[in-house]
């Protein structure tokens, strides 16, 4: 069974946070609060977080992106939004297609196949022709 998490890019300080995907009423001035520390209580507006290891980060909700299940032949695990080199050298985005993940039709090939070179947020040019 897949594991089910997410990814996303913080916006104060742009590393990239690993785990449960939620929004929530959170300032950007709590980011990296401990999630049961109460601070859903203190705005109405609404935030994209991820919470790793019991603290929850604002993320840039454009930054989002779900874990495929797969991983790389360096045991990274592959990500929406993550830029694949394929053995055969054929360079995809990761995304959603046809009802499943579009590196799922490269699953058959193994996980040597696979190899990360990038993601579309901090080099989307190596996927224009």
């Amino acid at each position: 069974m897949r594991t089910i998490k997410f990814r996303g890019q913080r916006i104060d300080t742009s590393e990239w946070v690993y785990g449960y995907y939620f929004l929530t009423p959170l300032t950007e001035e709590n980011s990296g609060t401990r999630s049961d520390a109460g601070w859903f209580f203190l705005t109405g507006e609404t935030r994209h977080c991820i919470s790793q290891d019991g603290v929850a980060f604002v993320v840039r909700p454009e930054t989002v992106g779900e874990f495929t299940g797969l991983k790389d032949k360096n045991g990274r695990e592959i990500y929406e939004g993550d830029i694949v080199k394929i053995s055969n050298g054929e360079i995809i985005k990761v995304g959603w297609g046809n009802a499943v993940w579009n590196i799922h039709y490269y699953a058959n090939m193994g996980e040597n196949s696979r190899d990360i070179i990038s993601n579309i947020y901090e080099n989307p040019e190596l996927l224009k022709p």
